[in-house]
């Protein structure tokens, strides 16, 4: 019960938002003499007072999306009802054998694919990306973070025109992002033949390859392996500005995204690459303000966003959720940019350590629409982002 009381607490004041999470992100989980590794807070919004937010804290290694959304459901047993001393039943095993064990063909197809992971990873020039007029942080884990919602009915329009190029959501975002760090920090004729942007870790959810005894049972733990992304400057920079130059590169991170997808070696990478070259220091990329990219995908297809007593919808609903947010306490300076979608509405947010100080225009990818629809209204996703030192918080 000790536990337990640990684990939650309510707090009297309302607060907004963004304000919690910066200040929480300063907040380390720790009890001297305790070994906790998640905390549940619940507050009133200060601005809605009739609702509350829901605010789990705890570490990264143990709280990626889709486990945290696994771990607050209602489908598993009930963790009282394991006997005594079975508890390691539950325990996963390793990553090969949870996606069926060795392929045929792994010291061929396999090797080819280690190639092409080190290959990109040792790619020279390293990516182009923003600029950073100081490095040092201003304080541990201190970020701010920008957010903004493209509305369910211009959110229709796009995924329509997306798919209608055989896209999805992972590669526009992941378009506008480049054409937008271009665009900020242009690149010089000297510099052009050999720029290019590398996203260095991009994920995958290795949720499709498990094995039906694994996919079976419901997991706190992630995953996913990760995997280069590159798009050169020369192969696009000719094209027409807007939608032929955002088609190209959409086509480009799809056709390296299905590369990987379709390679039967992918479960094993990750093992593969700690086996070979085990990691010895912190380092996300030869470049520290590389992009790192997430696209969350549809959060309501893996959480309901009503909940009714005992289950009855037919009963009025006990429980509606409305939205999402999240933050990180971060302690390397790669912007960390997410989209998600929710009630048909996508969302994009970017989260950047203080220490970072953009020597050139904020950072906004915009005029999704108009590369689209070629239409002169300006939409813009992120707007402005304003790193500044004093560490205050941009509305968006």
């Amino acid at each position: 019960m000790e536990w337990v009381e640990r684990s939650f607490e309510i707090l009297d004041e309302p607060m907004d938002t963004d304000d919690f999470i910066a200040m929480i992100n300063q907040c380390k989980l720790e009890t001297p003499g305790k070994e906790d590794i998640m905390k549940c807070i619940l507050f009133r919004l200060q601005d809605q007072l009739s609702s509350y937010r829901l605010f789990m804290h705890g570490s990264h290694t143990i709280m990626d999306a889709c486990p945290t959304f696994t771990m607050t459901s209602d489908s598993h047993s009930d963790i009282m009802s394991a006997t005594w001393g079975t508890e390691w039943t539950n325990l996963p095993p390793g990553p090969i054998a949870s996606t069926g064990g060795p392929h045929q063909g792994a010291d061929a197809v396999g090797l080819e694919l280690l190639g092409r992971i080190k290959q990109a990873h040792e790619h020279r020039p390293v990516s182009h990306s923003l600029i950073a007029q100081q490095t040092e942080s201003a304080g541990t884990g201190l970020s701010i973070r920008v957010h903004n919602t493209i509305n369910p009915e211009l959110a229709h329009d796009l995924l329509k025109e997306v798919k209608a190029l055989g896209c999805t959501v992972t590669h526009l975002f992941g378009a506008v992002q480049i054409l937008a760090i271009f665009e900020l920090n242009p690149v010089t004729d000297e510099q052009a033949p050999q720029a290019n942007i590398t996203f260095p870790i991009s994920i995958i959810s290795l949720q499709s390859w498990l094995t039906p005894e694994i996919q079976s049972k419901d997991r706190f733990i992630s995953q996913m392996t990760l995997v280069p992304l590159r798009i050169n400057y020369l192969l696009f920079s000719s094209l027409s500005l807007g939608k032929e130059q955002l088609s190209f590169i959409m086509q480009s991170l799809k056709d390296q995204w299905n590369f990987f997808l379709t390679n039967p070696h992918l479960p094993h990478l990750s093992a593969a690459l700690m086996t070979l070259s085990p990691p010895r220091k912190l380092e996300i990329t030869h470049n520290p303000l590389a992009t790192t990219n997430t696209n969350l995908g549809v959060v309501d297809a893996v959480t309901p966003t009503v909940l009714y007593p005992n289950g009855d919808s037919t009963r009025a609903a006990l429980i509606k959720i409305h939205d999402m947010a999240f933050g990180h306490r971060l302690t390397m300076p790669n912007p960390l940019t997410y989209a998600w979608t929710m009630k048909s509405e996508i969302v994009i947010q970017v989260e950047v350590i203080i220490c970072l100080c953009l020597r050139f225009k904020p950072l906004m990818i915009s005029n999704l629409r108009p590369m689209i629809f070629g239409i002169e209204t300006t939409y813009r996703i992120l707007g402005h982002i304003q790193l500044m030192e004093t560490g205050q918080q941009p509305k968006s």
